[in-house]
C-alpha cells in the first residue's frame, strides 16, 4: 500500500490506465450518481492502496467484503461496527464510554452525545419539550455512566421506563441522592457550597424535573423516552452496551486501524441518530487538542487517518462535518466524501454554504439532474473556439464578382456544457483541482487492475479485532494459545510469511554467488528489472557477465523458482517484479 490519497482514475490523454490519487491533506469530494461505479472506481481502489488508518461509511458492506482481508494481511487491526448486525463478526461500541468521567469534560461530552440523540434530522431543538428532554437526558446519561460500569444508552432508556418505580418522582429523588463520586476526588459542592458526592449537574436537573407541574413533567419524560426508543431494540442495545474500541484508538493505537461503519439500507433511516452521533464523537475526539513545540504544531497522533464518507447526504445536516473540512487536516485527518448530486447537499446546507465548497479536489461523473450538470458546467469555465469564415461581395447587377475576404472568428463557449455533462461517457469523468484547469479523465475500476483484484480476493476476517475490555483480553489470550499450538498444527502460510522467508533465502543466495574478477558487485545498488538487459551484459567475447551478485543470483534461478516469483507478483500484489524477486 503506497498511495497518498483517494484514488480517482487516469488522465484521458494516456493510453495506459493508471490510478491518479489526490495529493496532500485537502478534502476530496466526489459527485457521482447512483450505480455509476463510485464504489468500484474510487472507494475500493483507495482502500486497497491507502496504508494508514481509515474510517469508512460502508452502507452496503461492500467495502468491508473487498478490502478488509487485504488490510488485515497488511498488518492492520480490522473493526466492523454494524449496529444492526447479528452475525457476531462486528465489534461493539458504547457511546457513553466516550464520556470522560471524573474529569471536567464529562458534562460537555454528555451534552454532545445528547445533542445528536435528540436532534436526529439536524434541524435544531426549537420545541420546548425537545429542549427540556435534551437537558434531562444529559443528566440521565451522566447518572447511568457514573453509577454503572455497563452504563449505556440502552441502560438509560431502561432507567427511564423501569416498571419498578412507584412514580417518576422516585426516580428523580434517586438521581438527587445517588453517590457518583464515592471517594470525593472531584471536590463537588452543592448549591450551598457544602461538599457532596452527588454530581451537581445531575442533582440540579433532577430537582428541576421535580419542580415542574405534573403535566409538564409528564410531557418532558415522554419526550425523553421517545428520543431513546431506538436503544430498546435488543440488537442495537447489544451492539452498544460496551466498547471493544474507542474512536481515538484509530489514530493512537500500536497499529493502524481500519474501521468500517456498516448500515444496510433497510436500517439507515432509523439508525440515523446513532450514525450522526458516531461521526460527531469521532471528529470531536480526534480533532480537539493540538500540541505545540518550538513555535510549531506537533502531531498528537501515531497514525494519519482517512475518512471515507459514502452517501454523505444520508447523515442529514451535520454542521460539525461541514466545519471539519476546514480544520481536520491539521490533526492528521483527510476527508473523502461522496454524494449523488450537488443539489442534494445544497438542500441540507444551503447554496451559499454548500458542503462541497470546502473540498479542493472534486471528481464528477455523469450526473442525473440538470441542476447538478449546470453547476458542474459553470465550474468547468470557458474555452475559446476558432472558426474559419469567408465572405464575398458582387456588384449591384451581380454580373461581376467582387471582393472575397477570409478570416478567423474566435468565440467563447463553455468548456463542457450541461448537456454534454449529462451524456458524459460511462467510462469518463472530470476532475477539478484548486488552481488547476479541469482534467478530463477515465475511470479506473479495481477489477481491471490485476494487483488490486488479487488484493480484493482475500477473504475478510471472521471477527473484528477487540481493542478494549474483556473481549480484547480474551482475544489476546486466544492468539497466544494459537501460537502455542503452532508446532502441533502448522498454520497455513500467509503471503507475509512467504515474503519474509523468501527474502532471507534470496539474501543467502546472493551472498554465496561468486562473481568473475572483471565484474562489479554493484554494492548498494538495486537492479531495475529481472530481464537479461539489466541482469547481465555481454562482454567483447560475447560472454554474458552479470553486473552484480544480485543479477548473478537471478541468473541461477530455475524455471520453477521463476514461476514462484511470478505467483508472488500476482498474490502479494507487487508492481515491480524486482521487489518480488528480492523477496524470494
Amino acid at each position: 500500500m503506497a498511495t497518498s490519497g483517494p484514488c480517482s482514475g487516469s488522465p484521458r490523454r494516456w493510453s495506459r490506465r493508471w490510478n491518479s490519487c489526490a495529493m496532500g491533506a485537502t478534502p476530496t469530494c466526489s459527485v457521482s450518481a447512483n450505480r455509476s461505479g463510485k464504489g468500484v472506481g474510487m472507494v475500493i481502489p483507495t482502500l486497497l492502496t491507502w496504508r494508514h488508518s481509515v474510517m469508512v461509511n460502508d452502507p452496503k458492506g461492500e467495502a468491508y467484503a473487498l478490502s478488509a482481508g487485504f488490510r488485515q494481511a497488511a498488518g492492520q487491526d480490522i473493526i466492523k461496527f454494524e449496529p444492526a448486525g447479528t452475525d457476531g463478526t462486528g465489534a461493539r461500541w458504547n457511546p457513553l464510554e466516550e464520556i470522560r468521567i471524573f474529569t471536567l469534560h464529562d458534562v460537555a461530552d454528555a451534552q454532545m452525545i445528547m445533542t445528536m440523540a435528540c436532534d436526529p434530522k439536524g434541524k435544531g431543538l426549537d420545541d420546548y419539550f425537545d429542549k427540556a428532554g435534551y437537558e434531562f437526558l444529559t443528566a440521565v446519561a451522566l447518572h447511568v455512566r457514573y453509577t454503572s460500569p455497563a452504563g449505556s444508552l440502552a441502560a438509560a432508556a431502561n432507567f427511564l421506563g423501569d416498571p419498578n418505580w412507584d412514580s417518576d418522582k422516585q426516580m428523580y429523588t434517586e438521581m438527587m441522592q445517588a453517590t457518583h463520586d464515592p471517594e470525593g476526588k472531584m471536590g463537588w459542592k452543592d448549591t450551598f457550597g457544602k461538599p457532596t458526592k452527588t454530581h451537581p449537574m445531575i442533582a440540579n436537573a433532577a430537582k428541576t424535573m421535580l419542580n415542574k407541574e405534573d403535566k409538564d413533567r409528564s410531557g418532558v419524560l415522554s419526550t425523553a423516552k421517545s428520543l431513546l426508543s431506538l436503544y430498546l431494540d435488543p440488537i442495537v442495545a447489544n451492539n452498544t452496551n460496551r466498547s471493544d474500541f474507542l474512536v481515538r484508538d484509530l489514530m493512537t493505537g500500536k497499529k493502524p486501524v481500519s474501521l468500517y461503519y456498516v448500515v444496510n439500507s433497510d436500517d439507515m433511516e432509523r439508525l440515523t441518530p446513532l450514525t450522526r452521533l458516531f461521526y460527531a464523537i469521532f471528529i470531536r475526539r480526534n480533532a480537539s487538542e493540538m500540541e505545540f513545540e518550538n513555535g510549531r504544531s506537533k502531531a498528537n497522533y501515531t497514525h494519519p487517518l482517512l475518512m471515507i464518507i459514502d452517501e454523505a447526504a444520508s447523515l442529514q445536516k451535520l454542521p460539525i462535518l461541514q466545519e471539519a473540512l476546514g480544520y481536520v487536516a491539521g490533526y492528521g485527518i483527510r476527508m473523502f466524501f461522496l454524494v449523488q448530486d450537488i443539489i442534494q447537499i445544497e438542500e441540507l446546507y444551503g447554496d451559499k454554504q454548500s458542503f462541497d465548497s470546502g473540498a479542493e479536489t472534486r471528481i464528477a461523473y455523469a450526473p442525473n439532474k440538470i441542476e447538478t450538470a449546470e453547476k458542474l458546467a459553470r465550474m468547468s469555465g470557458k474555452t475559446t473556439v476558432t472558426e474559419d469564415s469567408a465572405s464575398s461581395s458582387r456588384d449591384v447587377i451581380g454580373l461581376r464578382s467582387g471582393n472575397v475576404s477570409i478570416g478567423l472568428n474566435k468565440t467563447a463557449r463553455d468548456l463542457i456544457t450541461a448537456d454534454e455533462f449529462l451524456v458524459l461517457h460511462d467510462q469518463d469523468m472530470i476532475v477539478f483541482v484548486k488552481g488547476q484547469p479541469p482534467i478530463y479523465g477515465r475511470k479506473a475500476f479495481y477489477y481491471e487492475n490485476p494487483t488490486l483484484q488479487a488484493r480484493a480476493a482475500i477473504a475478510p476476517p471472521k471477527a473484528s479485532t477487540r481493542l478494549r475490555g474483556a473481549a480484547a483480553a480474551e482475544q489476546a489470550a486466544a492468539e497466544v494459545e494459537d501460537d502455542s499450538l503452532e508446532i502441533q498444527e502448522a498454520a497455513p502460510e500467509t503471503p507475509r510469511d512467504k515474503w519474509a522467508a523468501g527474502r532471507e533465502a534470496m539474501r543467502e543466495r546472493i551472498a554465496s554467488v561468486a562473481l568473475p574478477p572483471s565484474s562489479s558487485e554493484g554494492a548498494g545498488r538495486d537492479a531495475p528489472t529481472t530481464g537479461a538487459s539489466s541482469a547481465a551484459k555481454p562482454d567483447a567475447a560475447g560472454a554474458t557477465k552479470p553486473r552484480s551478485r544480485y543479477a548473478a543470483a537471478v541468473q541461477t534461478m530455475t524455471a520453477e523458482e521463476r514461476r514462484q516469483v511470478e505467483e508472488m507478483v500476482a498474490s502479494v500484489g507487487m508492481v515491480n517484479k524486482v521487489i518480488a524477486v528480492s523477496a524470494f
